[in-house]
Parts: C-alpha cells; structure tokens; sequence
C-alpha cells in the first residue's frame, strides 16, 4: 500500500477509535527505500543526459542516446538491486565526465567530427561515421569512466551488475531499430566482453586495496539516502 510518498509494510502504525482509546492499523509508513530526484544521485545525471541530447546530425548521437538510455533504465531498476544506492553513485561518476568534458574526451569527440568531415561525401559514409564515433566513445566510456566509477565505489554484486547490464541491447534496439536480431546480439556481446574485463580489473584493484568488492559500506544496503 502506498500513501504519498510513503510505502507502508505491516508493522506498529496506531489510529484512535476514542477519547484515550486507540487500536494497531496494520501498517506502518516508511520512506521510500528508493527516493527518486533529478537534483541528485543517478536522476540528476539522467536529466543532465536528457537536456544534452543530440540531434541525428551529429555524429556522436548514437553514443549519446544510448547511454542516457541505460542510465534512465537502470537507475529505475534501484529497488530491485542488492544495493539501491550503487546506481545513485556509479552513474554520475560514469557520466560526469563525459558531460563536462574531463580527460581525454574532447580527443574522442573531436575524432568523431574529423571521421565525419572525411566520409561525408561518400555513399553511406554518415551511417559509417555515426558507428565508427559510437565504437570509439563507447569504447573509451567503459575502459575509462566505467572503471574510474567501478572502483570508487564498488564493482557491484552479481545481481545489480547483471540487471544494468541487461539493458543494453534493449537500448541498442531503442537508439538503433529495424537491423536484424544478429546486429544487436553482436553489439550486445562486444559490450559485454569489455565490460567483464573492466569488472575483472576493478575487482582485483579494490580486493589489493582491502576494499569491500561489490561495493563501499556506507552505501551498501536495499534503502536509499533521502533525495532532499
């Protein structure tokens, strides 16, 4: 049952029936274990995403939608994790960086443009570039953003890692339909294999850092930090 914003599970919640006399409902109200807000956490980085978008013109979006499609999807899938604040932690940090710009992606992007000025003219040469600049910033996004986010905070268990990567190859048929199945079952499987060598190397990091694997304890846990 749900009342506001509150979930209410059984517990002491007591209501009056007299003057001085009153009587157990049945249920009890606590916060919602996972607070939603697009000022913080995994929201803020799914607006930010959102107001960032790019037109079909621009050769990089095709990354683009297909990263705030992931995020949009697996920060809604927080409360069915191990650890609903994973997400509130390792999605900013995998996408704040490519939103402001750090390191080395004004490189990345910028090959993206010269990769388009070159094929421009030719037949099918934007379909080209389009893919050509998604393989390269989605590949510098998981070997670099991805394992910075991973071992600030946690390689996440087996259950919440599965969960966000099950998103990918709907998202590959939301940013990219109408190719057959063997198109999106490829692209699926090279994301998946960088992806497990990146979980690989940020499991060992934080194991020789005596650090908890899945992630940090004071964020672990199936309830959320309030939003506000």
């Amino acid at each position: 049952m749900t009342i506001g914003q509150h979930h209410c599970v059984q517990g002491c919640e007591y209501k009056v029936t007299g003057a001085s006399e009153s009587q157990p409902t049945g249920a009890v109200c606590l916060p919602d274990p996972c607070p939603e807000s697009d000022t913080s956490g995994c929201g803020k980085s799914v607006a930010q995403l959102e107001q960032a978008a790019k037109p079909s013109s621009d050769p990089r979006h095709l990354f683009h939608a297909q990263q705030t499609c992931i995020a949009n999807r697996s920060c809604k899938l927080r409360c069915e994790m191990d650890n609903c604040q994973w997400m509130d932690e390792v999605i900013p940090g995998f996408v704040d960086p490519y939103l402001g710009g750090s390191g080395r992606w004004p490189a990345v992007e910028a090959s993206c443009s010269d990769v388009s000025a070159q094929l421009v003219s030719m037949l099918g040469g934007k379909w080209i570039s389009d893919r050509e600049c998604f393989s390269t910033m989605g590949w510098y996004h998981v070997q670099v953003d991805l394992l910075g986010a991973l071992q600030r905070s946690g390689c996440g268990s087996q259950k919440d890692w599965k969960l966000v990567g099950d998103q990918i190859v709907p998202c590959l048929k939301e940013g990219q339909p109408g190719y057959p199945q063997a198109y999106y079952t490829m692209g699926g499987i090279f994301v998946h294999v960088a992806r497990e060598a990146v979980r690989v190397q940020c499991m060992a990091k934080r194991f020789f850092q005596g650090l908890p694997i899945d992630i940090n304890t004071d964020i672990e846990g199936k309830v959320c930090k309030a939003a506000y």
